[in-house]
């Protein structure tokens, strides 16, 4: 009696409210939805009965007699409570009427502590946060049982073996699996029977449909700012001009290119070409116009030669000193035109006489008439080859 009466007393005599800044912080896993919050600005002092499940406190924030629960709830039977020893205005839940977290945490407990519309039997719930799925699952009856947990995970997951429900509280039991991949999530409870029968109990489900890092919207310059130096960037901002975001600074870089491509098809239209050239059937004018100039493009470098070394043979022929020679008989037969390109050679001279006359200018004449007489044969016998 003196203790309790002194402990009434010294309860009495202080006061039950704490209005102080701090943060709520989760001391177990509560299934609500909660994440981290802005600070709330005081609450009631209470204390915890036996049996409740404290789910958010202030020891971190709080030394000594400041601390107490900040969020309780309780199962007895089929009924169930909860305490939020803060409250829900601005006095001291200023900061948190604009928190995102504040409708999903409000929400969720309203839900948890709302009669349950189910028949006897199981209350499973399916979680996905932080990367793994937690199921707990709440019995009417309190006499335990062995439930085992059977998971279905969406295409490309690691499989996940059937897992244990172990006893958390009475009637209610948990259990822990991996879930990162973006998808839909199954899971089944069966209860194992002392027999080794399974008999399902029942199913849940949820859909993880982001990654845990596309759901904080909040900015992290310090994040941006590290990657930049990393990799070697530069972090941008909303006081950036146009010219500053669009600039590029990287050095140009160089990069092989294969000129098969262009080899294979340059050698596909000549092939192609070569073809056509060979099958097509040109008219047979237009063909025999081919072959002449073909053979006048062949015969002209010859002739040419062929004039030129004639032309320089009778220059050197008319700049020797002519000799005295005996006159030529009137009888006697022309010399015959020697073979090209050789000249006909002069005819030996007489006897020396008292006087030699000049070359009679038929000579020139008949020597021009040689020269002609073999260029016109040199033709014929190019064209009879």
């Amino acid at each position: 009696m003196p203790r309790l009466l002194t402990k009434d007393a010294m309860v009495a005599s202080r006061s039950l409210l704490v209005e102080r800044p701090f943060t709520p912080v989760e001391l177990v896993p509560s299934g609500l939805g909660f994440r981290p919050s802005p600070p709330l600005l005081g609450f009631v002092m209470t204390e915890a009965k036996d049996g409740a499940e404290v789910l958010l406190g202030s020891a971190k924030d709080l030394e000594g007699p400041d601390d107490g629960p900040i969020l309780a709830r309780w199962r007895f039977g089929l009924g169930k409570s909860a305490a939020f020893t803060s409250d829900a205005a601005a006095r001291w839940s200023q900061e948190w009427l604009a928190w995102p977290g504040y409708d999903v945490l409000f929400g969720n407990l309203a839900r948890w502590v709302e009669r349950d519309p189910r028949p006897a039997g199981l209350a499973i719930a399916l979680d996905l946060e932080a990367g793994e799925g937690v199921v707990t699952v709440e019995a009417d009856e309190r006499s335990p049982a062995a439930l085992e947990l059977r998971v279905s995970v969406p295409s490309g997951a690691i499989p996940v073996s059937p897992l244990p429900l172990d006893p958390i509280a009475p009637g209610r039991y948990r259990a822990r699996f991996p879930a990162t991949r973006p998808g839909a999530y199954f899971v089944g409870v069966e209860e194992v029977q002392p027999s080794g029968a399974r008999v399902p109990r029942g199913t849940a489900a949820a859909t993880l449909a982001y990654p845990r890092e596309f759901k904080d919207l909040a900015s992290n310059p310090a994040l941006l700012e590290k990657i930049a130096r990393v990799s070697g960037g530069r972090a941008l901002s909303l006081e950036d001009r146009g010219s500053q975001l669009w600039r590029h600074e990287r050095p140009p870089t160089r990069a092989p290119r294969s000129l098969l491509p262009w080899l294979v098809a340059l050698a596909g239209a000549l092939l192609a070409l070569e073809i056509a050239v060979m099958r097509l059937a040109l008219p047979e004018d237009l063909r025999a116009k081919l072959r002449e100039l073909g053979r006048r493009r062949e015969a002209s470098p010859g002739q040419d030669a062929v004039i030129e070394k004639l032309l320089a043979r009778k220059a050197a022929e008319a700049t020797r000193v002519p000799l005295a020679h005996a006159p030529v008989p009137a009888s006697a037969p022309p010399p015959s035109p020697s073979p090209l390109p050789e000249l006909p050679k002069a005819a030996p001279p007489a006897a020396p006489a008292s006087a030699a006359p000049e070359v009679p200018s038929s000579e020139d004449d008949s020597f021009t008439a040689q020269l002609l007489k073999a260029k016109k044969r040199a033709r014929g016998d190019e064209e009879r080859k």
